[in-house]
């Protein structure tokens, strides 16, 4: 079964999304992960809808939290999707997949997604992380929020946080 990875962009490239993948595998499924040199260039030409297409083509979809277990604005679009198109749902927690009936809760606005971002950024400065940069970050969402970019600048967004299209981290 070929199943779409959501998961926060903060994770790509980190141990998370690694154990989260392998858990996955073990399962037997083929993961179909976002954070790949093709997809950034789906994304860059088709925004956030090119995610919504490849999750809705895929045989289900598994998605992850941010640690706060909170579910990223980008990630509930990839969930509603999935259910949309009649596909199993799955949450990626503990080491498990546990199937979800219906819409996961909460998903973050643009404003709350912020404020993630910022408590992220001063976590990763209390335990020494290269800070990225979050105001140039919040810059580019809040120029998608404000409606000045008709899709959100990923590729801006990630660089800003740190992380290349290729989910490696400076």
């Amino acid at each position: 079964m070929r199943v779409y990875f959501a998961h926060p962009v903060s994770d790509y490239g980190t141990p998370r999304e690694t154990a989260a993948a392998a858990v996955m595998e073990a399962v037997g499924w083929s993961v179909e992960n976002p954070n790949q040199p093709h997809h950034q260039r789906g994304y860059d030409a088709g925004g956030m809808g090119y995610f919504e297409q490849i999750a809705r083509a895929c045989d289900g979809l598994a998605f992850m939290r941010f640690p706060n277990g909170a579910i990223g604005a980008g990630v509930g679009k990839e969930v509603g999707a999935a259910l949309d198109a009649s596909k199993p749902v799955y949450e990626l927690f503990d080491g498990e997949v546990h199937l979800v009936t219906g819409m996961p809760t909460p998903v973050l606005s643009v404003a709350a997604t912020r404020a993630l971002l910022t408590e992220l950024q001063h976590r990763r400065e209390e335990v020494g992380v290269t800070a990225p940069d979050i105001d140039m970050a919040r810059h580019w969402i809040d120029r998608y929020a404000a409606g000045i970019d008709e899709e959100p600048q990923m590729s801006r967004i990630l660089d800003a946080l740190g992380v290349s299209a290729l989910g490696e981290h400076p």
